[in-house]
């Protein structure tokens, strides 16, 4: 009964707004399936966006060659290229930045280790968000990586 209903409708007929009605409910779910995280984006950025983070090593330790966000399916994604200028361990974390820290609920890390001169490339990945920018630094410790 609900189908015959539906079957009576003129998709075709202005609205108010001078747009045909099934273009306005195909708009609709369009823009419902993006805000559901159907919909996504990729970000990139070969200098980490100059995001300035508290605590994070400095381009003579540790040097990002690339990094590249990418939002879907509830996930944010930060891929990086970093070249190691000392040997050692570090831990690598990315995630939405807010004044010189990361949003713990949009934080992720990694840790990484090797020889100077290594290029080692990887990926952090937290929820995603919406608003804001992200971030991805450089640090001697999880203790050091700067949340709020």
């Amino acid at each position: 009964m609900d189908l015959l209903f539906l079957a009576e409708i003129d998709f075709n007929a202005p609205t108010a707004l001078g747009v045909p009605l099934g273009t306005l409910i195909l708009f609709w779910f369009i823009w419902t399936a993006m805000k559901q995280g159907g919909g996504g984006g990729s970000y990139t950025s070969a200098n980490t966006m100059d995001v300035h983070l508290q605590n994070e090593l400095q381009a003579d330790v540790i040097l990002f060659q690339h990094s590249e966000a990418q939002v879907g399916n509830g996930q944010c994604v930060i891929r990086y290229m970093v070249k190691l200028k000392e040997a050692g361990s570090y831990v690598i974390a990315g995630g939405k930045a807010e004044s010189g820290s990361f949003n713990s609920a949009y934080c992720g890390t990694r840790s990484i280790q090797g020889d100077a001169g290594d290029v080692i490339s990887g990926a952090v990945s937290c929820p995603a968000f919406h608003d804001g920018i992200w971030g991805i630094g450089a640090f001697r410790s999880r203790s050091d990586v700067p949340k709020c």
